[in-house]
């Protein structure tokens, strides 16, 4: 079996139906099978008197679309391998499960496929919804917590305040003591002297006695 390509140009008598190599189209052929397909291809277009190019692939042109196709059906698993893993991760994280959505596709029945889609939906509705009640959870802890700061300043100012109010009665306090102690020197004081003026009081007495006696005398 040939596998080089051919170049010829195939057209169709429109009233013998033969093929002939006059120059109107190009075809590329390979040697066997090839040339025959392509010669029925061009017998079949040559029915309608339409110039037709007629390509068959070469070996090595299957083979690098075998790899190609191949290298495509790779990345395909990888992408749905991906997908699974990252869909069975966010559904342990939010509790939520589903084997039956969450198997590969690769080899599933066709009878199948479409349900596994299916649930494939249900179950982003339920991750969704998952995820909808979390954000209103953390909406109402940002709530909460948005009250909790502005108690807590408030209280920190009220602490401030209250503080400054200790500050005060303590000087209150020092300044009252400090008076406290200067009206019992006073009293201390004034007590003294009213026992020393009792003491001298009969002294002071006689005294006044003796000068009234004195001044008597003189007089007589």
């Amino acid at each position: 079996m040939a596998h080089h390509v051919l170049e010829t140009t195939i057209s169709l008598d429109s009233r013998t139906g033969a093929a002939s190599d006059r120059p109107t189209t190009r075809g590329a052929f390979c040697g066997g099978q090839g040339a025959e397909t392509g010669a029925r291809e061009a017998q079949r277009h040559g029915n309608a008197g339409l110039p037709m190019t007629v390509v068959v692939a070469t070996a090595p042109d299957l083979v690098m679309e075998k790899s190609a196709h191949s290298v495509t059906l790779q990345k395909l698993h990888a992408s749905e391998d991906s997908y699974l893993c990252m869909a069975r991760s966010v559904g342990s994280h939010l509790r939520v499960n589903n084997p039956t959505a969450l198997r590969s596709l690769a080899h599933l029945p066709n009878d199948q496929l479409s349900s596994v889609v299916a649930e494939r939906r249900n179950l982003l509705q339920l991750y969704c919804a998952a995820l909808s009640r979390l954000h209103e959870k953390l909406d109402k802890k940002e709530e909460l917590l948005q009250d909790y700061e502005l108690n807590l300043k408030k209280l920190r100012i009220a602490e401030g305040m209250a503080q400054d109010k200790a500050a005060e009665n303590a000087k209150v306090v020092i300044s009252l003591q400090e008076s406290l102690e200067e009206s019992d020197f006073l009293h201390d004081s004034l007590l003294r002297a009213q026992q020393s003026l009792q003491y001298k009081m009969p002294r002071i007495h006689r005294q006044k006695l003796g000068h009234r006696s004195f001044f008597a005398a003189r007089h007589q």
